[in-house]
């Protein structure tokens, strides 16, 4: 996890400085600034792969700038095909061999893993942004009226320019043409498919395991529900045969939420070194200033979500040496596991809406768990998010996942290991499983403040109190209300206002 800017045509120095080190959260080990023509590249570094001096960022190598916050999977395998001698330990150098060797598209298409990077060819004055294929790592851009221009980690470092926006998700800007264009499209094609179990159960222990490439301890997110329980379960595989202790985290209201109940059995299982992390509804509340200023989201779900989330990243990052967490974002957003989806009128709609999900992943999910963690200098892993993971799990027919029970296809893939009841345990949104009282603190809270000025909004028109205040809390940090494009619910609801799993017809834990 490391926080990256880049400016063009950005003359102020000291306010570059200023403007990284609102990056600094993300990589807190140190940070370094080159400058080249009027090109300016700024990284914050949080040292996970290479902890030596050399592995620094950026990079320049024959007159190729790079910055790059992420993880290259495969940069050994690429190391030895092509022949390549990098200088550093660092996994993002190969980029630049890469590209010296074969041109940025077939660099970018050769790459495994999560990243966002700027590549800055001094020799061709050519400019280049690129974001990994399902949005990661975060990545923003803005202008200005006479033509500098700003990258960064996070909207935060953007202030003052205009018409900041995401780069989309296996996206490249490039600045010669003035053009944002993709370089990777998921494919919706349904294929047959034998074994279909097995190629599940192969390929998520083939992402978990690339995804164990640190220099820096590693533990794993344990709500106790089913995707971060199989991911724990496939890591606690691995420890044991490596004689290394498995650490999972896992954060509730009070020992009678359905966290963690669930996520105590499950660490009881796998025999991990489990860490109980609790918090008070008022806590809860309290943080969510400090939520929202991480998140740079006004979003109700997301934010309910991730103030436990950031609760518990403050934790691991206070009393532990973990510096690597490794997650279960995105198994409900390829697989159909939201409540909601036994609501899908036909086979089509539902993978129709599979599709939306994945794209908006960026906005939500991965947003959620990469900047709560990120605020507290750890580096989230998503090993549902692997590439030829989901492109498999994509191309499965619809039909085989509109069952009874949400995911019985990955259920029935990873049984023994897991206890019957987790492995069958129904979906519960997290900020509803953490503690029933949670939410319901919130909404209380909210109702009491004397919030007014609802209808001045005409883009995402607060409904509730509680969004009212999101809102407000979120245009205290933020002038860039249109960075989010709509909120997040369940579709196929009818005139549901309110995101939470509780309220829909198949909820019944």
């Amino acid at each position: 996890m490391c926080g990256i800017l880049a400016t063009v045509n950005y003359t102020d120095n000291e306010e570059f400085k200023v403007r990284l080190e609102l990056l600094k959260h993300r990589g807190p080990d140190s940070t370094k600034i080159m400058k080249k023509h009027n090109v300016c590249l700024g990284f914050a570094r949080l040292a996970i792969n290479g902890l030596d001096e050399i592995s620094n960022q950026p990079f320049c190598i024959e007159g190729i700038y790079l910055i790059c916050n992420g993880e290259i999977y495969n940069h050994k395998e690429l190391k030895d095909i092509y022949n390549l001698r990098p200088y550093s330990s660092s996994d993002c150098e190969v980029i630049i061999h890469l590209y010296l060797k074969l041109g940025l598209q077939e660099t970018i298409q050769l790459l495994d893993g999560e990243f966002a990077f700027v590549l800055y060819d001094s020799n061709k004055h050519s400019f280049f942004a690129v974001r990994d294929r399902f949005g990661v790592k975060p990545l923003f851009f803005g202008t200005t009226s006479d033509n500098q221009l700003i990258l960064a980690s996070e909207l935060k470092a953007c202030s003052f320019f205009n018409d900041v926006k995401q780069l989309p998700a296996g996206h490249i800007l490039d600045l010669d043409r003035l053009e944002i264009n993709p370089y990777y499209t998921l494919s919706l094609e349904i294929k047959e498919h034998l074994n279909m179990k097995i190629q599940i159960r192969t390929l998520l222990e083939q992402a978990v395991e690339k995804r164990l490439m640190s220099d820096r301890p590693i533990g794993v997110l344990l709500s106790g529900g089913l995707d971060s329980s199989i991911i724990a379960s496939i890591v606690s595989r691995i420890f044991k045969k490596q004689g290394i202790p498995l650490h999972t985290f896992s954060i509730s209201t009070n020992k009678t939420s359905p966290d963690y109940i669930a996520a105590k059995k499950v660490a009881e299982y796998l025999g991990s070194v489990h860490h109980e992390v609790f918090f008070t509804p008022e806590e809860g509340f309290d943080t969510i200033p400090e939520t929202i200023a991480h998140t740079e989201t006004y979003d109700i779900t997301t934010n309910r979500a991730s103030t436990p989330m950031l609760l518990l990243a403050r934790y691991i990052s206070l009393y532990t040496d973990i510096k690597v967490i490794l997650s279960g974002e995105g198994s409900d957003e390829i697989f159909g596991g939201y409540l909601y989806f036994h609501s899908a009128p036909n086979s089509k709609e539902f993978h129709t809406e599979l599709g939306r999900l994945i794209k908006e992943l960026p906005d939500f999910d991965v947003l959620r768990a990469e900047r709560t963690m990120s605020a507290y200098g750890l580096e989230l892993r998503p090993p549902f998010l692997d590439t030829k993971f989901i492109e498999f799990v994509m191309s499965i027919d619809p039909k085989e996942k509109m069952t009874k029970i949400e995911k019985a296809i990955l259920r029935e893939s990873f049984v023994g290991y897991l206890p019957d009841d987790i492995l069958w345990r129904q979906k519960n949104g997290m900020s509803d499983a953490v503690g029933y009282n949670w939410v319901d603190y919130i909404k209380f809270r909210c109702k009491s403040l004397n919030l007014t000025g609802v209808g001045k909004y005409t883009h995402n028109p607060p409904k509730t109190k509680e969004a009212l205040y999101y809102r407000q809390v979120f245009e205290s940090f933020y002038v860039y209300d249109k960075i989010l494009d709509h909120m997040w619910l369940p579709k196929w609801s009818g005139e549901q206002k309110d995101p939470s799993a509780r309220l829909l017809t198949h909820f019944t834990s």
